[in-house]
Order: C-alpha cells, then structure tokens, then sequence
C-alpha cells in the first residue's frame, strides 16, 4: 500500500463517528426477582384479557345480530342469535370471575359493553313475542349499571322500532313504547347518577320521550291515514305490557346510593393519602428524611384503614382516587428508598416498606415512571451544588427504570408514560453535559430542565401574587 492509500484510508477513518460510550455505568438495580414476578403478572392479566375479549366481543355482536333481526321481523333469525349471545355472556362473565382480581377486568368498556348489549336484545326480543319484559334478576350476573346502560339502550332500540310501526300506521304499537320509555323515564328521575357513562347515557333518554310523543302527535293529525299494511302478526306482540319494575328500579337506586355514599368516603380519605405522600416526596427533597418517614407512615396506616372498611367487601372500589394515592404513596417510597440507599436501588413491589398494601401492577409501574420525574429535580438541584457524582446517579437510575420499561413492553395508559420517561432521561443527560461545560469553562449555564418544566401557577405565566 503507498503513502497516498494510507492517507486517503486514514482519511476516511476520521469520518467514522466514535460509538457511544456510556456516559454513566448502570450500578443502579432493581430487583430480578421481582421484575419476574411483575412481568409474570402482565403476562398472565394480557393472557386473561385475550382469552375474555374475543369471547365479550361475540356476545355483542350476536346481541346486535339478534337486534337487527328482530327490527327486520326474522324472529327465527333473533332467537338464534339470542341463544348464540346467551352462550358468549356466559363464558365471559365465568372466564373473568375465575381470574385474579377479575373486578379490574369486568369494568372494561369492551366487558360492559358487551353485557349491556345482552340486556337490551334480550328485552327487546321479549318484548316484542310477549309484550312484556325480563325483570332483573333474569340478568343477575349483570351489575346494575349494565342493566340500567341496557335499558336505556333498549329504549333507543323502541324508538327506532316505533318509527318503523309509525310509518305504517300503527298507532297502538307506537303507544306501547311510549308508555314503557315514559315509565322508564319516570323510574330514572329517581336516580342521582353521578358524572360517568351511565349518566352521559342517562341524558340521551329524554330524546327518546320526546321522539315518541311527537310520533303519537303526529298519528293523531292524520286519522284518514291508510292502515292496510298493518297485519295481525306484526302487531301481536305489542300486548298491554303489564310491565311493574317499581321494587326492581328502587332496589337498584337503593344499592347504588350506598354506593355511592361509600365511594365518596374513600375519595374524601384517599385525598389525605395522597397529600400525605406528595408532602413527604417535598420532605425529602428538602432532606428532611425523619419528617418525610413520619408522613409516609401515617399515609400507609390510613391506606391500609381505607382497604379493611370498604375495598376488601367492594374492590372495584380501587379503582379511581385510592389507585392514584397508592401511586403517588409508592413513589414517595421508591425515591425515599433510592436517597437512603445513596442512589444504588430501586425498591421492587414487594418491598417491606409498601406495608403489605398488595400494590397493583399498575400502580406500582406508573409510580415507578413518576419516580424519575423527582430524581430528575433531585439532579437539578445536585447540578446547582456541582455534585456530578449525584447528578450521574441520578441519570443512572433513570436509564435503568428504562430499560426495564422497554423490556416490559407496555401498552394503553402505561405505555403512554414512555414518553415522560424518556423526557426525563433526556433532561438529566442535558443536565450533566451542563456541568461538563461549567467544568471546561468555568461559566454558568442554567439547566434546560428548569426551563423546559414550569409547574403550578407559573405555567400559566402567573406568579403567586397575579393568582
């Protein structure tokens, strides 16, 4: 090889880039056990959902196959399906009951979805061979805000119904809805639902009413209209309905009042919890540990108080504002146990210090991406004292929650948490180029972390005293 290749070879090398090197090592762990037995968890709860949705799915679609049909007069068709959803509701609800915590997974929207579906063909089917319809304990495996989505979707189902029957003059048949969507309006008023789907539904229903009173308004203004299409056997369902669900409706807005009464009470205690940790997670960055210790104690003591009266009796009671108080207690822990430690462990779920709360997955692994979010303001506040040493904890840490993040692989609401969690990687790896610059030059440069983050009222460009 002559001079001139060697030049033009070592050329073309100074165009290579250096690959990367790690700008810290990744000393910060995180129990293997533990990252087991949680990914065993979303493996066994993802296994579950694909076994029970495929299933929940064939159950509403045979519930609107069976509707379809009965609005286009194929009663043959409609009970065949009808049978064909009977079958899909039943091995759902048994796969979900025989699942751990299947309480989580029965509030699902494709869950609830489909079993209101089931009560409303079902209803409609009845009532239109007998006039009348199933009283509800034939859906005692339904809870009572899938009954009460079905019947209102069954309502819809009427007025669609009496349009049809309107068309061809069939004023008794329009009337009969009248008087069972009235009645179930009536019934609802009784009702004080609460902001949710149920009520969203709820508020769909006057619609009906007012549907089916200006089709019997309309009937009434045109007495010499041509009834010949009308035949005995599209009418013979529509019978004096003779429907008395009184007991069934009170019953219900009984039970869900006491409901509601208790899931107010855990929201009112729950705010405690969470106030709780946020004060000790601001403890801690003051380094007040003794004062960040005694917050998250009398938070766990409350958090355990809370499961015994309400949620071991009612579950799903968790879901919600206990849920996200556990969250915000479990990341106070994880960055109190990360700062005792000197910055080297990240606690597992199975931790001591979780007080034996029985953190959920979910919790645990949203508190876990939080957690990043205070030990990146605990670089910040290192960089500010020069403290590199902390601050390449800090980034260490991070890297480590993700890559146990990529390698769980989550989806939905947790896997949106992906984004703030590479954030805060990014942020922290500003943060130490920060120092590096103040080291070789000796100027002050201020963090892009706290200029990238406003929080509170100065978000809104407002300080304390323009608030």
């Amino acid at each position: 090889m002559d001079s001139m290749d060697t030049e033009q070879l070592e050329e073309k090398m100074l165009r290579i880039p250096a690959r990367p090197a790690p700008l810290v090592s990744l000393s910060t762990s995180i129990s293997h056990t533990d990252l087991a037995e949680l990914k065993a968890t979303l493996d066994d709860e993802s296994s579950v959902r694909d076994r029970v949705f495929p299933v929940a799915k064939a159950a509403a679609t045979a519930a609107s196959n069976a509707v379809h049909a009965f609005q286009c007069g194929d009663f043959e068709g409609g009970d065949v399906e009808i049978a064909k959803m009977h079958v899909h509701m039943a091995a759902t609800i048994d796969e979900v009951e025989s699942a751990t915590d299947g309480w989580f997974l029965r509030g699902h929207p494709v869950i609830s979805e489909a079993m209101e579906k089931c009560v409303s063909a079902e209803n409609f089917g009845t009532f239109l061979t007998t006039g009348t319809l199933s009283r509800r304990k034939s859906f005692s495996r339904v809870n009572d805000e899938e009954y009460l989505c079905g019947v209102i979707s069954l309502c819809h189902e009427l007025n669609r119904y009496a349009v049809g029957r309107a068309t061809v003059a069939d004023s008794a048949s329009v009337a009969l809805c009248n008087d069972l969507v009235s009645d179930f309006f009536q019934k609802f008023l009784a009702f004080d639902f609460r902001n949710g789907n149920l009520r969203r539904r709820y508020d769909s229903l006057k619609y009906c009413v007012r549907r089916l009173e200006s089709l019997l308004y309309e009937l009434s203004l045109a007495p010499k209209l041509d009834t010949s299409m009308v035949t005995s056997g599209n009418s013979s369902g529509c019978a004096a309905t003779g429907i008395e669900f009184g007991e069934d409706f009170e019953d219900m807005r009984r039970a869900m009042e006491a409901y509601d009464k208790t899931r107010e009470d855990v929201i009112k205690r729950t705010r405690d919890v969470q106030k709780l940790a946020k004060q000790a997670i601001f403890a801690l960055h003051r380094g007040t540990l003794e004062a960040a210790e005694v917050k998250l104690t009398e938070a766990q003591t409350l958090a355990a108080q809370i499961s015994d009266d309400h949620l071991l009796s009612n579950p799903s009671l968790r879901q919600g504002s206990y849920s996200s108080a556990i969250e915000e207690f479990v990341e106070a822990r994880l960055f109190q146990i990360w700062l005792q430690d000197g910055g080297g462990l990240i606690a597992g779920p199975s931790h001591p210090l979780f007080g034996g709360l029985k953190v959920q997955p979910v919790e645990y692994l949203g508190a876990l991406a939080d957690f990043t979010g205070e030990v990146g303001r605990f670089a910040v506040q290192s960089a500010t004292t020069r403290d590199e040493e902390k601050v390449r904890a800090s980034l260490a840490c991070a890297l480590t929650v993700q890559r146990v993040w990529m390698n769980l692989g989550l989806t939905g609401k947790l896997g949106k948490k992906e984004g703030e969690l590479n954030t805060n990687v990014k942020k922290m790896e500003s943060v130490l180029y920060d120092l590096s610059l103040v080291k070789a030059t000796g100027r002050k440069v201020q963090a892009e972390s706290t200029k990238d983050e406003p929080e509170g009222r100065q978000a809104n460009g407002l300080d304390d005293d323009e608030a």
